[in-house]
């Protein structure tokens, strides 16, 4: 395999702008034969100058659907081409194949799904198509719930697709232990979902059901969506767009990347996922820029992060998302910038029937096993978050914060310059993360230069009547000053008269709070007439009460001896005399005495009241010195307990 020098291959090559050419020849590996495709294109070449690495192509390979009804040998070359994408897959990613090999699709359709995971990771491809709108690989003719995913590949160098259109499958692309993925120019269609039932204005039982077949034949939807890239180093997305499709962008545990220019309408989960094995802070993606992406219509979230650091969204527009456009869990260093979110939280649950994250326009939260960034948590800035729905929430809101770990540094966030119409801009709903202000310049303490100006007109608009008052201040300085001095340690008290005009100056006295401004005596009168503490008073009427949805208490206490308690509870009222064991309580209907002993009343004749009171009453008898007897009123009249 050839090797570049850097400096020298600068200083060989040159190119027009469509071609290389080199002022001394190329020597190529043994074994290497030309064709009419280039040697190298202007990408690797590029990366050849920039990083030293070898640059020419190991192997072209040609697919052409179109030549399946011809009678030839399949080699992969342009003159005898494979027929389907698959047997040349099969072919040139075998086990023991190490070279690099563009796999070149000519316009058609390439129907059936290709799952090739090495042995060794030992080998690097690439697909082209000739544009999205011309090569078409499916999963299998139409939309059927029981494809599998339509390109699955596991333990290559890298792997690149470029240029291709993918539906009716699971995943249209699913990788893992893949260091290296780069997905470009490519469209995406009925993937994980067959595009019917997508509608917000189904309910979330009918979408329940829907999810409930998924998998089966016959349904509309399977366990997929655009593609799912699992354990990469460096993934590029570029340029791609996804329609009617069960899940979005989703991305796990990748060390870094960019998903730049793409685009999903009509998802029923979220549209760009950057996900977390354990859905903790201890895995997920970090170091990702996502920017100029576009969510519309999309049955749950716009964006949503889970574990992972150092991530950002920018410009990005989310439009018409059933959940949060943002939502961020057990998550660092966040950055939402310069978006655009519209009409979106106004749903309470997702597109497979569960409820959404749907609490904020920009949702975060989550606190477990979050690594300390020293950085902040969330950075919100310049975005623009209009017609916000209400979602799960309780009232509209644009940021909502759950709970999150406050003892880390990174407990904090920036929530500056972001335009909305929501009804509260921030809550917080288990954790009071403190907010930053980032703005430069800092707010001056005065007011602006504009507020200033405001200010000066308004003080201009009012100097007639400044000078009317400065006119009347004067004409009352000597009625003020005729009235008496204001020296000495006495305090004094100026009193008016019934027109308003000053009457007298004197020291301040009760009778002047009393009545104050001339009114009758409701305030002395109001306040002798009330129970005071600590003091004898009499209450002359009305009645002393406690009332409210609560235990209730009164205590008479002489400290040191005895304590007198009334009180009502929930269904219990009573009367304890504290100094001894005595109590009397009240529940329901039904009373209690209890103590040493119960005395009942001493008499020694028959009381004398009617017989309608004294029924069911007792009492002692004591005419007979000596020989007590109890007395029971049986309605009639006492008769002698025995």
């Amino acid at each position: 395999m050839q090797s570049i020098r850097t400096r020298q291959l600068r200083a060989d090559l040159a190119y027009d702008g469509s071609a290389y050419t080199t002022a001394k020849p190329w020597h190529l590996a043994t074994g290497s034969t030309l064709n009419t495709g280039a040697i190298a294109t202007e990408e690797y070449v590029t990366n050849a100058v920039s990083a030293g690495a070898h640059t020419h192509v190991d192997a072209y390979v040609f697919v052409d659907s179109s030549r399946s009804s011809e009678t030839y040998t399949e080699t992969g070359s342009e003159v005898a081409p494979y027929r389907t994408l698959s047997s040349a897959i099969s072919t040139k990613l075998a086990d023991g194949e190490t070279d690099l090999v563009i796999f070149k699709l000519a316009p058609g359709t390439y129907t059936g799904t290709i799952s090739r995971d090495k042995a060794t990771a030992n080998q690097s491809f690439e697909i082209h198509g000739a544009g999205p709108e011309n090569t078409f690989i499916k999963g299998s003719t139409n939309w059927d719930a029981t494809t599998s995913h339509v390109l699955y590949f596991r333990d290559f160098i890298s792997i690149k697709i470029k240029d291709v259109a993918i539906s009716n499958g699971a995943y249209g692309i699913y990788t893992r232990s893949t260091p290296i993925v780069i997905v470009d120019n490519c469209a995406f269609a009925r993937l994980g979902s067959s595009g019917i039932n997508h509608g917000f204005e189904r309910t979330q039982a009918q979408m329940a059901a829907d999810w409930a077949t998924q998998g089966s034949v016959g349904s509309n939807r399977s366990d997929g969506g655009v593609m799912r890239i699992r354990s990469s180093l460096d993934v590029v997305i570029r340029n791609c767009t996804a329609a009617q499709t069960l899940r979005g962008f989703r991305l796990q545990n990748c060390d870094q990347g960019r998903i730049i220019g793409c685009t999903v309408r009509s998802s029923l989960e979220s549209a760009f996922y950057l996900a977390a094995s354990d859905y903790t802070g201890a895995t997920g993606c970090s170091n990702f820029f996502i920017s100029d992406c576009r969510a519309e219509d999309v049955f749950h979230n716009g964006y949503l992060v889970i574990g992972g650091v150092d991530n950002t969204i920018v410009g990005c527009r989310a439009y018409n998302c059933a959940s949060s456009a943002v939502v961020g869990w057990h998550t660092q260093d966040l950055r939402v910038q310069g978006c655009v979110f519209d009409k979106c939280t106004h749903k309470t649950y997702i597109g497979i029937g569960g409820l959404g994250d749907a609490h904020g326009c920009v949702q975060f939260g989550g606190k477990d096993n979050i690594t300390d960034t020293s950085g902040y948590m969330l950075i919100a800035l310049n975005n623009s978050m209009l017609r916000c729905g209400q979602g799960r929430a309780s009232a509209i809101v644009a940021f909502w914060f759950g709970e999150l770990n406050e003892s880390v540094t990174s407990f904090r966030a920036v929530v500056d310059g972001n335009n909305t119409d929501a009804a509260t801009v921030v809550y917080k709903d288990d954790s009071d993360i403190p907010l930053t202000s980032t703005q430069y310049p800092a707010a001056a303490g005065g007011p602006s230069q504009s507020e200033f100006d405001s200010l000066e007109s308004d003080v201009g608009d009012n100097t007639t009547a400044i000078a009317t008052n400065v006119t009347a201040i004067a004409a009352n300085t000597s009625s003020i000053a005729g009235l008496g001095s204001f020296s000495g340690t006495a305090s004094k008290s100026v009193i008016t008269d019934s027109s308003g005009a000053l009457a007298t100056l004197d020291t301040v006295s009760k009778t002047h709070l009393e009545y104050l401004q001339n009114v009758s005596s409701d305030i002395k009168g109001s306040l002798d007439n009330r129970l005071k503490l600590d003091t004898t008073q009499n209450l002359t009427s009305g009645t002393l009460k406690l009332s409210s949805n609560s235990n209730q208490q009164i205590i008479l206490q002489h400290t040191g001896y005895a304590d007198l308690k009334l009180y009502s509870n929930f269904g219990q009222a009573g009367i304890d005399w504290k100094a001894g064991t005595a109590t009397v309580k009240f529940d329901g209907g039904r009373i209690s005495a209890n103590g040493v002993m119960l005395r009942i009343p001493l008499q020694a004749s028959d009381p004398g009241d009617p017989a309608n009171t004294c029924q069911g009453c007792l009492y002692v008898d004591t005419s007979t010195a000596g020989a007590y007897k109890l007395k029971f009123h049986d309605g009639t009249s006492w008769v002698t307990i025995s």
